[in-house]
């Protein structure tokens, strides 16, 4: 059957997409540790102003030298951006931060004991 003319209904709240790889150096002492965030971030917009935000992949992982993994997260966490009604001081809302969820490895320790002289 084909579709009716006329105005369609969009019934996805809206949302954006983005994937990034960034890699980090940080060197002290004489020593570096490199870190690697990879995997999407997404981002649902509600229709009160506030929204999630998903990030998935790896975030700030770091290994060390006989060390194994250190530092980061491998998995999801989960936010919700729900506006305060304030503006900053360059008229930029503020949103509370609530984190919703929180799936996959963390390792504990920390990169910058690596880094320690």
């Amino acid at each position: 059957m084909p579709r009716a003319a006329g105005p369609r209904l969009c019934r996805e709240k809206p949302r954006s997409i983005n994937n990034y790889a960034i890699y980090a150096t940080y060197t002290a002492n004489g020593k570096t540790v490199s870190v690697v965030n990879v995997g999407p971030d997404r981002f649902r917009f509600n229709a009160d102003g506030s929204f999630t935000l998903a990030i998935t992949g790896t975030i700030e992982l770091a290994s060390g030298p006989g060390a194994g993994t250190v530092s980061g997260q491998a998995g999801q966490t989960l936010y919700l951006f729900t506006p305060t009604g304030e503006l900053d001081e360059d008229g930029n809302p503020i949103y509370d931060v609530d984190v919703l969820k929180v799936a996959g490895a963390r390792p504990g320790g920390n990169f910058c004991d690596l880094l320690a002289a």
